[in-house]
């Protein structure tokens, strides 16, 4: 599994495009049926072809019955946990960092602002200490 991070309009959803479109099988998961046509067209502009992506509740629901998806690409899965919690808040999250890739950036010039963790210790991007 492959985790990608970016600043907001950082090109995270064309990232998701890019993977959607080299994977065969994969379906894109955004939030909404209008967030749905707007990734959907975002992907025609830029000449991919992809599958129409799932919202998070047809996610949910599995709602894709008799499709051959083979693998899911999920757009903004921060908002997909926090959709499944509703009206309460998610404060933490952990994951298993022996199954991921992780790929975090900042905007331009500025460094990502949260703990990133390297080979089991908690650091602050370019501290270079552990803490």
């Amino acid at each position: 599994m492959k985790w990608f991070g970016r600043c907001r309009a950082g090109g995270k959803t064309t990232q998701m495009i890019e993977e959607a479109a080299a994977c065969p099988g994969a379906r894109l998961v955004v939030s909404s049926n209008v967030r749905a046509a707007q990734v959907y067209k975002h992907a025609r502009a830029i000449r991919k072809d992809i599958a129409y992506p799932l919202t998070f509740q047809e996610f949910i629901d599995h709602d894709y019955y008799g499709e051959r998806i083979e693998a899911f690409i999920i757009d903004n899965v921060d908002s997909l946990i926090q959709y499944i919690a509703r009206e309460i808040r998610v404060l933490t999250v952990s994951f298993d960092t022996s199954s991921v890739v992780i790929d975090i950036q900042g905007a331009p010039g500025v460094e990502a602002s949260f703990p990133t963790e390297i080979k089991g210790h908690w650091r602050e991007p370019g501290d270079g200490g552990e803490q």
